[in-house]
């Protein structure tokens, strides 16, 4: 089945959400129609719209949908977004040469590559895959090849895989607490709700265990080198938050050191979704890095 964002109960979610924004939420999924793609048996789908003539590739974290809400409706008022679901498989390649896929299909030569958290690794791999692809690159709270991740990753997984599908959603919904008490106090119940919506109804425990696979195979396949893009002559942004509880700061070291030739920007006071806590200054150093590269 194609994994897209699809109309739920909403009451069994956003019953205590404030009325303006949920219906801004509805209204974004009433007018934004999923596209589609079947490539070697793996169903794609994805979002594309906006305005503008630059086309910006959004690959979304652990949330896994397309719709990446919190970044997609501000993007498309200035560009072009195209924003893929990713099908629940074990390997990075596999995701790369999908997204690479749709991107033929739109028939589109060059995007502007924005990848946060675990797309933040996927977009690493694909702008080395596909270089002439690239015209900028963004990549936020994220991190590079990591051995010592790369173990906990695997042990991880292994340890959801034999536990009841309930508990492996329990689990990951007191992880995720964190990450949705970060937002401002008056959208933390909206975003407490969207995020709930997708657990729930679409992030089932084979994709929950596949996100660490995903995690194990980035640090197990990949080796990077601050000389594998001395021919790419595109432009880099790399966005860290200074509380960031999933990629700390050693990691954040680590990805900043492989990149000297990228524009950097540390978000104070943030944890691992600043674009909750700390939207408008995100957006703003987002846009001014695109302006002016």
């Amino acid at each position: 089945m194609v994994q897209s964002i699809i109309k739920t109960n909403y009451n069994m979610f956003y019953t205590n959400v404030a009325k303006q924004q949920k219906e801004k939420l509805f209204l974004f999924r009433d007018t934004h129609s999923y596209r589609t793609l079947d490539k070697n048996g793996i169903e794609w789908s994805y979002l594309f719209s906006g305005k503008g003539a630059d086309i910006i590739l959004l690959l979304t974290g652990g949330s896994r949908a397309g719709e990446s809400y919190s970044l997609f409706p501000e993007l498309e008022k200035h560009y072009r977004v195209i924003s893929p679901t990713y099908p629940i498989v074990d390997e990075i390649e596999t995701l790369v040469i999908g997204i690479e896929e749709i991107l033929k299909k739109e028939k589109l030569k060059t995007v502007i590559l924005f990848g946060k958290s675990l797309g933040g690794m996927i977009s690493q791999v694909f702008v080395r895959k596909y270089p002439n692809r690239v015209s900028k690159l963004i990549i936020a709270n994220t991190m590079s090849p990591n051995p010592r991740y790369n173990r906990r990753s695997k042990i991880t997984a292994k340890f959801l895989k034999v536990l009841p599908r309930i508990v492996v959603r329990k689990l990951t919904e007191n992880h995720l607490l964190q990450l949705w008490n970060e937002a401002q106090e008056e959208e933390r119940d909206f975003w407490t709700a969207y995020y709930k919506e997708l657990l729930y109804t679409y992030m089932p425990k084979e994709w929950i265990i596949s996100q660490f696979k995903l995690s194990y195979d980035f640090s197990n396949s990949f080796q990077f080198s601050p000389d594998d893009l001395k021919k790419w002559d595109g432009k880099m942004l790399i966005i860290d938050s200074e509380f960031d509880e999933i990629f700390d700061s050693s990691l954040q070291r680590e990805l900043k050191m492989l990149y000297p030739q990228a524009t950097k920007h540390t978000i104070k006071n943030a944890g691992h979704s600043p674009t909750l806590s700390k939207r408008k200054e995100y957006l703003s150093v987002v846009f001014d890095f695109l302006q002016k590269c």
